[in-house]
């Protein structure tokens, strides 16, 4: 029996696949605000539940600053990117959306 060798994935295809991961993170995120929601509904006078949901948006907020970062990769407006074979760069134009 012979091993298939296993092929290192593109730059495309590896983006696409942690693309999806934080996809299905978010939707495991907002299901598991939603059954929160519900414990806080149930026994509002909790504030443990309240120190959760703040655990949460700070991490959040991390998460989203380093994606406004002007240095991050998800933030930046410009930034050099290889281009053509000896990793020759030029400067790339991104919107971001503001």
């Amino acid at each position: 029996m012979t091993k298939k060798a296993k092929k290192n994935p593109t730059a495309a295809e590896a983006y696409a696949e942690r693309r999806e991961r934080i996809r299905k993170a978010m939707e495991r995120i907002e299901g598991r605000l939603m059954d929160h929601e519900s414990r806080h509904q149930i026994e509002p006078e909790r504030w443990d539940l309240v120190g959760d949901l703040t655990h949460v948006a700070e991490l959040l907020e991390g998460v989203a600053g380093f994606c406004l970062m002007p240095d991050s990769r998800l933030g930046v407006s410009t930034y050099r990117a290889p281009v053509g074979p000896g990793g020759s760069r030029r400067r790339v134009t991104i919107p971001d959306g503001e």
